[in-house]
């Protein structure tokens, strides 16, 4: 973080542990923290494994790891090899799918895996929406499964009351959800709920249907735990789970539906410092922390920075890749601008 006049020079010692010619830095600047994301993205794209997890969420990362967010009708923009790397993923869910819509962990005969299905749905629904072509079948037997998960009134333990939320949250983003539904799952279980992420995904669908005050109810419930962020734990049912999943996730969707809070924004800015200390991510957290990364990105304030006498301004983020040769020539960057930069 640079406040106002600060300079920070970025040397060559950054890249000295790594073999000359395979080192890869890419520098953000923003006024909102980047996350990384760009090596987590390039991480997935070496990774050999293709479970139903690993699928999506490598697949996810890609979707928001172009820098610019997945919108309607977007698939032109996509870089080719992002590109090839999703339509394999769409064609990877095809074989692990069920015969009642849900989806598998290794294969179409395997048990359902009940929220790792609404998010391989959540892909679906995003690739569909950017132009990438998905299968009919495929799509509409997913979203049959989900709608067929939140009909009952009565869900028992922590991974259904989980799976229900996120799947009312796909529902609602595809627009083939109940909010009469909703309203009751929330209503009869908002005090269950296994973490504040399940409140992130109604307070998004609510704010899909319209209803402010159940909306607002979730989202002040996560307002509330901002301050004690750090003593989040994983959910002992979710394999997957993890603290930093978790926080990824509600700066997801708290963002990606309109929601401003300073306490959010600095939420941003300490997780970004967290983040930094590690070298290593789950395939799912690398997934979730891609896409809070663009989410926030509806956050942005006007900034400018100087880079080695170049002006840098936004509220975009700058990104630029830097090599040794670059950094061996004392490279810095100095905020000359009134708001913060990261």
């Amino acid at each position: 973080m640079l406040g106002k006049g600060e300079r920070k020079p970025i040397s060559v010692e950054l890249v000295r542990p790594y073999l000359e010619g395979t080192e890869r830095v890419t520098l953000s600047v923003g006024s909102i923290p980047s996350f990384g994301v760009q090596a987590m993205v390039d991480n997935l794209l070496d990774y050999p494994y293709r479970c139903l997890e690993q699928t999506t969420s490598r697949a996810m990362a890609f979707l928001f790891g172009t820098g610019r967010y997945p919108s309607e009708g977007s698939v032109k923009e996509f870089p080719d090899h992002f590109a090839k790397e999703i339509r394999s993923a769409i064609s990877r869910l095809a074989t692990l799918q069920r015969r009642d819509g849900s989806f598998g962990l290794w294969s179409s005969r395997d048990s359902k895996e009940k929220w790792l299905s609404a998010y391989a749905t959540d892909f679906l629904v995003r690739a569909k929406e950017v132009g990438f072509r998905v299968p009919d079948s495929l799509y509409r037997s997913a979203l049959a499964q989900l709608r067929s998960s939140v009909q009952g009134g009565y869900f028992r333990g922590d991974e259904e009351i989980s799976s229900v939320a996120y799947a009312h949250y796909v529902l609602a983003r595809s627009n083939m959800g109940y909010i009469d539904k909703l309203r009751h799952f929330f209503d009869t279980y908002k005090y269950r709920f296994p973490s504040l992420v399940e409140s992130a995904f109604v307070a998004s669908a609510f704010f899909s249907y319209g209803d402010t005050d159940r909306s607002e109810q979730a989202r002040s419930k996560i307002l509330n735990w901002v301050p004690s962020w750090q003593k989040l734990v994983g959910n002992r049912f979710d394999y997957y789970s993890s603290p930093t999943r978790q926080v990824a996730a509600i700066l997801h969707l708290t963002a990606e539906t309109g929601l401003k809070d300073p306490e959010l924004n600095s939420l941003a800015n300490r997780f970004a410092e967290q983040l930094a200390s590690r070298k290593y991510f789950s395939t799912q957290e690398s997934a979730w922390i891609s896409m809070a990364a663009l989410s926030i990105e509806k956050w942005t304030k006007n900034y400018q920075v100087e880079a080695n006498g170049k002006l840098w301004k936004g509220p975009d983020p700058t990104r630029i890749r830097l090599g040794s040769e670059r950094l061996k020539k004392h490279f810095s960057i100095k905020n000359v601008g009134e708001n913060d930069v990261t």
